[in-house]
C-alpha cells in the first residue's frame, strides 16, 4: 500500500484552483478523495486535520452538489496540468 505525500480533500468549502497563485506542492504519491452529498467534512470520526490540501474545484458552481462521477472529471482535468508540473 503506498503512503501518500499529498492527500487533497475536495469541497465547496476549500480552496479555489482557479487562481493565478494557486500550485501544488511537490509529490511522489496523490491521492484526492470525493465526499458524498454532505461532502468529506460530515463524515463522522474523520480526522479534517489529515487531509494537505482542501480544494473546491467548481467555485461558482451554481448548485449544491455535483454529481461524483461529474466532480472526478472536473477535479482531475482541472489539477492534471498542476499535477504535471509538480510530480
Amino acid at each position: 500500500i503506498p503512503r501518500y505525500d499529498l492527500v487533497i480533500a475536495t469541497s465547496e468549502k476549500g480552496q479555489s484552483i482557479q487562481t493565478n497563485s494557486f500550485s501544488l506542492p511537490p509529490f511522489h504519491n496523490l491521492i484526492v478523495l470525493f465526499g458524498g452529498v454532505d461532502g468529506l467534512e460530515a463524515n463522522p470520526g474523520h480526522d479534517l486535520d489529515k487531509y494537505s490540501l482542501w480544494l473546491n474545484v467548481c467555485p461558482n458552481q451554481g448548485s449544491r452538489t455535483i454529481r461524483t462521477e461529474e466532480a472526478v472529471l472536473l477535479a482531475m482535468a482541472k489539477l492534471q496540468p498542476h499535477i504535471v508540473s509538480s510530480s
